[in-house]
């Protein structure tokens, strides 16, 4: 019998250490099951059954599905209107690495009171070239980001209350959507345009939008 009650106390949280231990464990692997039969049953054919606005004609589209890398990286795989693998994103603790092909960019944060979030190019050795893309967040309730892509024109995303749609408008006319896949909070998203654009332009509307404060945005 235990009479010091620091001596029960310790008993209690060593008996205690490895349930909790035990159920996050197979709480994480739950998860992963969870994650990887989202990602197999994903297809554009069912992106396209959850299409919201028919206020336009799909002419392009791209998806993805979370997948844990490490405990501080989750990947980001991107699919096209083929379901052929076209790209990835990279979401680290401090940084966000964008790839398709053998091209890769990196997302920056510049600015100290208003900051703006630049795509640039990945050169050998780390080197950075010209900025392809510029994203800007306003809003506190329903967010709206602007995607300036040089040439290509400008995009406003503007998120619906909850942050799981958002319209995307050019020019005062709407462009296309993006939206959250299936019922778990990192099953993934879409984007669907009426329009062809180069698809790192693609790449960033469907992986972004780009915080400092977290590292998976949704």
């Amino acid at each position: 019998m235990f009479h010091n009650p620091d001596v029960i106390l310790l008993s209690i949280i060593a008996g205690c250490v490895p349930v909790f231990g035990l159920i996050i464990y197979f709480g994480l692997k739950s998860r992963q099951r969870n994650l990887d039969t989202w990602m197999r049953e994903t297809t554009a054919r069912l992106v396209r059954a959850q299409i919201s606005c028919r206020t336009f004609k799909p002419a392009s589209l791209v998806y993805g599905n979370f997948a844990d890398a490490s405990s501080t990286v989750i990947n980001f795989n991107i699919k096209n209107q083929n379901d052929i693998h076209v790209g990835q994103a990279v979401y680290d603790l401090g940084s966000v690495t964008l790839t398709t092909g053998k091209d890769r960019y990196l997302v920056v944060h510049e600015g100290l009171w208003k900051v703006s979030t630049r795509v640039r190019p990945l050169k050998g050795q780390g080197l950075l070239a010209p900025q392809i893309a510029e994203c800007t967040g306003r809003g506190l309730l329903r967010k709206k980001y602007l995607y300036n892509f040089g040439e290509a024109g400008t995009f406003e995303v503007c998120s619906s209350l909850w942050g799981r749609r958002a319209l995307i408008w050019q020019d005062g006319r709407v462009a296309g959507e993006w939206f959250s896949l299936g019922p778990y909070e990192l099953s993934g998203k879409a984007v669907v345009l009426a329009l062809e654009l180069p698809l790192i332009y693609q790449i960033i509307l469907l992986a972004g939008p780009f915080t400092q404060r977290q590292h998976i945005p949704y």
